[in-house]
């Protein structure tokens, strides 16, 4: 069942796909061979390199690098972008300076947390929202069900739920290829 089900808890399910090489797969494959690569979230990654005790020791007493290229990243951007943001998350947005970003969740109706994310302020009007590989496609259902008035923020105020569609923001996977070229290198 996908969409909004009773007392505003929001049910996903996606569809199977097949996993696909992360951007860094084949230093991946140099660095550790493919017996330690799996899917995960969709995508090909190693599990480890070495031991799990090993690269934690690593990471305690030195540093470590983590391939975040599978996670998704979503833009908001409008006049109602930090508006819609604040509404669809545990934080306040609209006092996020340019430049900065807030840790915080996204919660269903029922309260149920969706996904864990980091907003980015780029601009006045435009931000980027960093969500977990697995829940993107959750993720990006539910802020469309929320934009076509489909899916509630708050069982006892449905007067956000109706406002929601008529908000001035629009939401777009920044990774899409169609995006132009100059559009994606300011992902980074």
């Amino acid at each position: 069942m996908q969409g909004s089900a009773s007392a505003g808890q929001f049910v996903f399910e996606p569809g199977a796909a097949e996993a696909i090489p992360s951007v860094l797969y084949d230093e991946h494959l140099k660095l550790t061979g493919k017996s330690h690569i799996a899917a995960f979230a969709g995508y090909l990654m190693p599990l480890w390199y070495s031991s799990i005790a090993e690269e934690h020791r690593a990471v305690r007493k030195r540093a470590g690098l983590f391939d975040c290229t599978h996670m998704g990243v979503l833009e908001a951007e409008g006049p109602d972008a930090a508006g819609f943001l604040e509404i669809v998350s545990t934080n306040r947005v609209q006092d996020l300076k340019v430049g900065r970003a807030k840790y915080g969740y996204i919660l269903d109706a029922a309260g149920n947390v969706l996904d864990d994310i980091i907003i980015y302020r780029r601009g006045e009007t435009r931000f980027m929202v960093v969500v977990n590989a697995c829940n993107e496609p959750k993720i990006k259902r539910y802020l469309s069900e929320l934009q076509a008035g489909r899916a509630v923020v708050d069982v006892g105020k449905s007067s956000w739920t109706a406002k929601l569609p008529t908000l001035k923001v629009s939401i777009r996977d920044m990774r899409d290829p169609k995006r132009s070229k100059e559009d994606r290198k300011s992902v980074v």
